[in-house]
């Protein structure tokens, strides 16, 4: 037989082992609304804002990336023939090859919309029409040993006015 102490241990003591959530109610979770917090425990509590958080804490930092790409984006060097004069033959084939596999890029990315005459990639591949590697990195050296005065002037920019435009006109 159990005491009354017994019996009146077993009232108190629940059965459901998460004591938190009130089963009682009749409700469904949608309309309980907040009061449904106000039964949960301190860490579950932590526990449910921790998704949250993270994904605060996520778009914060993915935030913080984003700016810091701009602004790497504003220092970026740009080569200009003082590097190109002072760079090893095997730097200005790499600086070329970088350059045309940005070129190969841009024409995968745009598609077929790269048809078009006003797009970049295909004017510039039309403008170098002909030409190897060994012959644009000659045309360069060439350029800039003949333009002292110029040798500040952008690689890029060089490239396009010196040999693509011409190369453009060359090749209608």
């Amino acid at each position: 037989m159990t005491s009354l102490r017994e019996s009146s241990l077993k009232k108190e003591t629940p059965t459901d082992p998460r004591p938190f959530l009130d089963t009682t109610r009749s409700a469904p979770p949608e309309t309980v609304g907040s009061k449904l917090l106000e039964n949960i425990t301190s860490m579950e509590y932590v526990m449910a804002t921790k998704p949250q958080w993270r994904t605060l804490l996520s778009l914060g930092c993915l935030s913080f990336a984003l700016m810091g790409n701009v602004a790497r984006a504003e220092s970026i060097p740009i080569v200009t023939g003082e590097q190109w004069v002072a760079s090893s033959p095997e730097a200005k084939k790499a600086y070329l090859v970088g350059v045309a596999n940005m070129l190969e890029i841009e024409r995968a990315y745009a598609g077929n919309a790269a048809a078009h005459s006003n797009d970049i990639a295909p004017r510039f591949a039309k403008g170098m029409q002909g030409q190897s590697l060994d012959s644009v990195r000659q045309g360069l050296d060439n350029w800039y040993a003949a333009n002292p005065t110029r040798i500040q002037h952008p690689v890029i920019e060089t490239l396009w006015f010196e040999m693509v435009v011409p190369g453009l006109k060359k090749n209608q």
